[in-house]
């Protein structure tokens, strides 16, 4: 449905939303409105249009991306086959993102996650972004409310989202619109020769155990692994939604699994690394990056959104990690007192055996 309409500035505004009314949507967003001189704005009153991108080609919303992410404090390489793999890992719903429009020029977005756990739907910013020559225009502001006027349309139970810890006129920004801080997530790298895997390898009643099936990583209950809920982009879904880009590793003891991990055989991404409480910082993580290192063709390995509060964090450093970026995790629950931890790991079904063959108690060698 289409609306235009005046706000109390006077300026045309269009939004395409459906079924939502017009002052829900468009009262007060124009960059009038929000405070802007008159000097930041185009000669001619500036007509926006707000719609989802379900239509518009992908390759399209790819360059937006990268062109709006070209000075991002994090370089970002984006070929279209990393990008359709992070729509599919993150559940990125084109029909549920939006754009912001001038005529046919796209200058900005949102791109939209949406899961339903727990029988409530959530969603996740999988990627904010305005163009460069756009920006300090209120566009973000206007893709916000009109994202926030849909969730509450919609009964949207959360919203999360990451943003860089020193972007501090985003976190104003988000947290001028409801949103709290949840956690603070730290960021490693290493880069392989850096780090000899000889001096990660020095465990004794330990053995190994690596495959390019992740039935062996579904096959456990995570949550006795994991101190903290894994960030939306490292959750379980993730991983099953693109399993065959993911190694396996688990070390065991005295045949029991006590510490597991995976990793992108391209990138070298490491999104779950779990040890069993008793085990941390006994040399389990360094045997797990070990072998998780010989699974990649990466020559970096990277840990992304780790809890700070993770006793993970000071063993990657003394592993030779960089911590080269931190980031806060943002939630806004609808109508709920705080966030659910949404992420929090299932409980794997008991069953002494799987169809892959193996338990907790039991992993197989194969290699």
């Amino acid at each position: 449905m289409r609306h235009t309409t005046a706000c109390k500035s006077g300026c045309t505004l269009v939004v395409r939303c459906g079924g939502a009314s017009p002052r829900a949507l468009t009262d007060c967003y124009c960059p009038k409105a929000i405070g802007m001189r008159s000097s930041d704005m185009d000669k001619d009153n500036v007509v926006r249009e707000i719609r989802t991108l379900g239509q518009l080609p992908l390759e399209r919303i790819r360059m937006a991306f990268i062109n709006a992410f070209s000075d991002y404090e994090v370089r970002i390489s984006m070929p279209m086959e990393k990008f359709q793999g992070m729509i599919r890992t993150r559940d990125l719903d084109l029909s549920r993102s939006i754009g912001c429009f001038e005529g046919d020029l796209l200058v900005g977005f949102i791109l939209v996650g949406c899961r339903h756990l727990m029988g409530r739907e959530f969603w996740y910013d999988g990627g904010t972004g305005i163009m460069q020559e756009s920006r300090r225009q209120g566009i973000g502001t206007l893709m916000l409310q009109n994202l926030l006027a849909r969730m509450q349309t919609e009964k949207v139970a959360g919203f999360l989202l990451e943003v860089l810890e020193h972007n501090a006129p985003a976190i104003a920004l988000y947290t001028k619109h409801g949103f709290t801080i949840r956690r603070r997530l730290c960021c490693f790298r290493v880069q392989k020769q850096d780090q000899a895997l000889s001096t990660w390898e020095s465990m004794e009643c330990a053995s190994l155990s690596s495959s390019d099936d992740i039935g062996y990583y579904t096959s456990l209950s995570i949550d006795r692994y994991l101190a903290y809920p894994p960030s939306w982009q490292n959750a379980r879904e993730s991983i099953e939604n693109i399993p065959q880009v993911y190694a396996f590793a688990a070390v065991l003891a005295a045949k029991k699994v006590i510490g597991y991990g995976l990793i992108n055989k391209v990138s070298g991404d490491v999104p779950q690394l779990g040890v069993l409480p008793a085990w941390r910082g006994k040399g389990v993580e360094a045997l797990l990056l070990a072998q998780l290192s010989r699974r990649c063709q990466s020559d970096w390995l990277t840990l992304l959104n780790v809890d700070e509060r993770d006793q993970l964090c000071p063993v990657l450093s003394e592993l030779g990690f960089e911590n080269f970026v931190n980031q806060y995790e943002m939630g806004l629950a609808a109508g709920l007192s705080d966030f659910p931890d949404y992420q929090a790991c299932p409980v794997a079904r008991p069953v002494e055996e799987n169809s892959h063959g193996l338990h907790e108690s039991m992993v197989s060698s194969r290699k």
